[in-house]
């Protein structure tokens, strides 16, 4: 029979991340002290996109300090491109400036994260500073990277 000149082209997005460094690991630290890791001595969380679409990042953390609850400048994050892959994301959507972890719910943290090959990474890098009234041990804390369709 004759062909219609219309189509229907459907893709099946895949939303998928994968955390290539999953540690951040600060050392021992003294009161007050601070570190982070945004001149890569100490390596940020490395974040890629598998998948075939743009995502949105979201993260959450759960509490760090022993001597202070809740959100706090004492533990914060931001976001920044990876040097082999710049315009990995949306800049200006993204929290690129230093910013409260979130602890106990959740905030979107990456827009856009591309998902070619030659730009789908991004970084996340922590701060933390030893607050005045922290009794001494080891801490840490875990932060989660939800990915969600970046339309």
């Amino acid at each position: 029979g004759s062909w219609s000149q219309e189509r229907k082209i459907e893709f099946q997005s895949s939303v998928s991340i994968i955390l290539l460094n999953n540690v951040v690991n600060f050392g021992t630290l003294q009161m007050y002290e601070s570190k982070n890791t945004s001149n890569d001595t100490i390596a940020p969380f490395l974040l890629e996109n598998n998948g075939n679409a743009f995502l949105n990042v979201s993260l959450n953390s759960t509490q760090l300090w022993e001597s202070v609850s809740g959100d706090s400048s004492y533990y914060k994050y931001k976001i920044k491109n990876n040097s082999a892959e710049l315009g990995s994301f949306n800049w200006l959507q993204s929290i690129t400036s230093w910013t409260n972890f979130p602890i106990g719910w959740t905030s979107q943290a990456i827009s856009k994260l591309d998902f070619n090959t030659s730009k789908d990474t991004a970084k996340t890098d922590v701060l933390v500073t030893v607050p005045p009234q922290e009794p001494a041990g080891n801490r840490s804390s875990t932060v989660t990277f939800t990915a969600s369709l970046g339309e």
